[in-house]
Formats: C-alpha cells, structure tokens, sequence
C-alpha cells in the first residue's frame, strides 16, 4: 500500500474569465520516416465561461520557432474540451520536439502551449531491434518508480539480445501500464558500456562511464502503451 498526500498552498478563489482555451497534450507517433504524412491530436481545454470556436491552433517546431502546420478550432463549451487534428510531412531525419499552440482572443495566454512532444525521424536504413522480457506483471517499478518523487534504476541488455555488435542507438522504447495520464514528467536517460553481465552486487555501474543521451519531459497515456523516448543525439555503439 503507498499512502498518497496532496497539499496545496497559495489557493485564491475568484471568478472565471470569459475566455481562456489551455493547449494540454499533443499526441502521435514518436519514430516517424521521412516524406510520409503524419497526423498529431492537440488537445484543447475551455477553463473560461464562455463557448470558444473562433480560435486556431498551430503545429510548431520547438527547435526552429517555426509553424508546421495550422488548422481551425472546433468549439469548446465551458469546462469542456475538444481534440484538433495537425498534420507533417518530415523531409529529414533527426530529432524534433513540437508543440500545438493555440491562437485566439485568449485573456490567459500563458497556458496556450501543450506539453511538448518529443519525436524522432528516423534515418534510411534503420533497424528496430526488439528485446522481450516476457509478459508484463501487474505492478512494475522499473525502469521508471512513479511512487517515488525521483528515482534511479539501470538495467543490462546483453550484446546477444541486441543482436549486433556496433551502430548508432537513436531512441528506446518501453511499454508502459497506467493507471492515469502523466502530462509532462521529467526524464533523464544515460548509457553505458559495460562488461558485466548481472549485477553480482546491489551497487550502480559508474556513473561517470555513462552519456546523456536524452533529458526532458515525457507525456504518456493511461492504458497499456508503447513509450517512446528520442535520444537527443544518437549514442555510438560499439
């Protein structure tokens, strides 16, 4: 049993504005290849009192400041919400991170900007390499400990299991089981090369053998679903 406590602080009570449209989650495919059509989902929040559908909401690279992509919103009744659709077509590979950001006569814009999703654009010639550990149990604390404010795990994938012995790892990709959507939590993941096989000991590998390969934060469903975690530049292996 994990007893959970909420508390909160600085609370003000007051009326709501007429209009105020919140960009949340922007959802779609994470491994992406060049010249196809994409289609992402932005989802749109009324926190106003007042119905909203003259509004639009632009696909933005993060990196680059620039628009991708803009379509026109779809009405959004008070305390109600609503999903509009955003297309791209990649023409080069690489790591991307986007946005949906909503245009409109908003009195509250600093909540126009949905959490970020991170992507990559997979170079020609890329092998996806599948490394099955059975099926899953009920409740799983690794890599990732939800029912800790932080945490740290590692884990050995053998030479044998990844099947090759050198080339670029360019993202990861665990299948995740919620209970609830996690809008934006904070990761940073790190490799090494090592020789071991097991962890003989309860001791961590040096960390100072390891490379940041991606730091930022993640939006992930409920349900049961793949995660997908772009490296922000690939790590050479070898």
């Amino acid at each position: 049993f994990n007893q959970v406590r909420c508390m909160a602080d600085d609370v003000e009570i007051g009326t709501k504005v007429a209009n105020d449209l919140r960009a949340t989650s922007l959802i779609g495919d994470a491994l992406l290849k060049c010249d196809r059509e994409y289609t992402f989902t932005a989802t749109v929040e009324n926190l106003g009192n007042e119905p909203m559908s003259d509004y639009k909401v632009e696909l933005i690279d993060a990196d680059s400041d620039t628009v991708i992509d803009t379509a026109q919103g779809v009405i959004v009744e008070p305390s109600g919400k609503n999903t509009v659709k955003l297309r791209w077509t990649p023409r080069q590979s690489g790591n991307f991170r986007l946005n949906a950001v909503i245009v409109a006569d908003d009195l509250v814009a600093d909540n126009n900007t949905s959490y970020t999703h991170h992507l990559q654009v997979l170079p020609e010639g890329n092998t996806d390499i599948k490394i099955d550990h059975g099926e899953p149990l009920g409740a799983m604390a690794f890599p990732v400990n939800f029912y800790a404010v932080e945490s740290a795990t590692q884990s050995i994938y053998p030479a044998n299991e990844i099947g090759t012995t050198r080339g670029e790892i360019n993202s990861i990709v665990f299948t995740s089981h919620l209970d609830a959507d996690f809008y934006g939590e904070p990761f940073q993941v790190f490799i090494a090369e090592t020789d071991k096989s097991h962890f003989s000991t309860p001791e961590f590998i040096d960390s100072k053998t390891f490379s940041k390969v991606f730091e930022g934060a993640i939006y992930m469903q409920a349900g049961t679903r793949d995660v997908v975690i772009p490296f922000q530049a690939p790590y050479s292996y070898n």
